[in-house]
């Protein structure tokens, strides 16, 4: 039978869920993000507006095309580890020797220094984003592709 019209309203609404709450948040950070890839462009390109559609089009699209909002969510989260863990990490190792190599030694101990300005901390920072990445990675895309892959082996 078919679909009554309001259940297929509801079903296109839930499908382009993804997608508004996507277009939301890009006034946010679409114009940081062209700012810098404007620079990276080649210089035919090199305008604000094709800058701010590369960055804007893509991810709009694909997200467009996402009917599960669950795995796209948890998709986004991988990359805040990026956000969360490594790059406060990596600024903070690149800060310590540019520190270091300004002002020697005495560049380790900043009026800004505490115990957690290290080079152990911020390994320790790594390791454990590391491991909550792999660990996030395992449960949302290598399990469920070895599962599908075991799954569709013929005898097993």
């Amino acid at each position: 039978t078919a679909r009554p019209l309001w259940a297929r309203v509801v079903a296109g609404w839930v499908t382009l869920l993804p997608l508004l709450t996507t277009t939301a948040a890009f006034p946010l950070f679409n114009g940081v993000l062209a700012a810098n890839l404007v620079h990276a462009l080649p210089p035919k390109l090199a305008t604000p507006t094709v800058a701010a559609a590369l960055c804007a089009l893509p991810p709009l699209l694909l997200t467009g095309a996402v009917t599960d909002t669950t795995f796209l969510f948890q998709l986004c989260g991988l990359s805040g580890f990026a956000i969360v863990f490594f790059v406060p990490a990596a600024l903070q190792h690149a800060s310590l020797r540019a520190s270091v190599a300004r002002w020697g030694e005495a560049g380790r101990d900043t009026p800004h220094s505490t115990c957690f300005s290290g080079a152990r901390p911020v390994l320790a920072v790594v390791a454990l984003g590391g491991a909550a990445f792999a660990q996030n990675a395992w449960t949302l895309l290598l399990r469920p592709l070895l599962a599908s892959l075991v799954g569709a082996a013929p005898g097993l």
